[in-house]
Parts: structure tokens; C-alpha cells; sequence
């Protein structure tokens, strides 16, 4: 194809416009990306802020009676709190694993709007770089700017699909952590 006294390469042009579909339906997909995650998470992460929460009482209550056994087998001159180090950890986890489940559900719910903010240039790019590549465009700083914010933008994305998933499996083991079945 030719446009003025430049030849098209037709080629690119479907690449390109394979890639921006691409990622116009990438960006369909994240448009529901929070709903899907308020569905699946939610009353997951309030069962676990419940269980935790019973199990750091429990465990309270276990501290109690060894501090109640320790000071009245040993006496209050040789009595040793190092025993006691195994369920102040344990009820310290249990409390910083419930307290820190609301905060990072948020940091959850936030990922498909970044991503789907992030997905607006690297469209932006594909379409420009498209036509630079192309031939439909030869201004070589308009290219150049094209891949230099779709690879930034690009970039942007797997830092951000990297914090979803370790929010995921710290997500994860909070609620292994407040499972009746792998802790008692």
C-alpha cells in the first residue's frame, strides 16, 4: 500500500493492530478485574480476620495460664519467662497477620485500576510505533517516543503484576495461617 511517497508495510500494520486489540482486550478483562476480586476475596479475608482473631484470645489465654503455672511452681525469684517467648511469638504473628489482612486486601483491590491506567499508553505506543514501523509515519522521534513509553508503561505493568501476586500469596498464607486444620 502507498500513502503519499511512502510504502506501507501491510504486514506491520496487522501486527500492530493484532497487538492493540490485544490489549484492548486486556483492558476489558482488568475493567473487571476488582469486582472478580471483591467476589472471591471478601468474605474470604473476614473469616480469617475472625479466626485469627479467636486464635490470638486462644492463645492469650494459653500465655495466661503459663504465666499463672510458671509463677507458682518456680516463685517469683527464680522464675524464668524465656518459656513463655514460643506463645508471645505465636500470639504477636497471629495479631500482625489479622491486622495487616485489611491493608493489603486495599492493595489488592488497587492493582486493576493501575493496570488498567498503565494499559492506556502502551495501546497509545502500539498504535504510534505501528505506524512508524510501518512506514505510514517516518518521523524517527516520534517512534522513538512511541517505544520508549510502551516499553516504561510495559515495565510499569510487571512491577505491578509482580505486587499482585505477592499480595496474593501473603493474602494466602494469612489464611493458612488462621486454618483450624494445619495450626492445632
Amino acid at each position: 500500500m502507498t500513502v503519499g511517497a511512502a510504502t506501507v508495510d501491510g504486514g506491520v500494520v496487522s501486527i500492530f493492530v493484532a497487538l492493540a486489540l490485544a490489549a484492548a482486550g486486556a483492558a476489558w478483562k482488568l475493567a473487571s478485574l476488582r469486582t472478580t476480586l471483591l467476589d472471591e476475596w471478601s468474605d474470604r479475608i473476614d473469616v480469617a480476620r475472625a479466626k485469627l482473631s479467636d486464635k490470638a484470645i486462644d492463645e492469650l489465654l494459653t500465655l495466661q495460664k503459663q504465666i499463672g503455672d510458671l509463677l507458682l511452681d518456680s516463685g517469683r525469684l527464680t522464675a524464668d519467662p524465656a518459656q513463655l517467648s514460643q506463645s508471645v511469638e505465636r500470639f504477636r504473628a497471629l495479631i500482625q497477620a489479622r491486622d495487616r489482612l485489611t491493608s493489603r486486601f486495599r492493595k489488592l483491590l488497587r492493582i486493576g485500576p493501575t493496570l488498567l491506567m498503565l494499559l492506556a499508553p502502551v495501546e497509545l505506543g502500539t498504535l504510534v510505533a505501528g505506524l512508524y514501523y510501518s512506514g505510514f509515519n517516518r518521523a524517527r522521534l516520534v517512534g522513538q517516543c512511541a517505544v520508549g513509553a510502551t516499553s516504561l508503561a510495559i515495565a510499569g505493568i510487571l512491577f505491578t503484576f509482580c505486587r499482585y501476586v505477592i499480595l496474593l500469596h501473603r493474602l494466602g498464607e494469612s489464611e493458612i495461617l488462621a486454618s483450624d486444620t494445619l495450626n492445632d
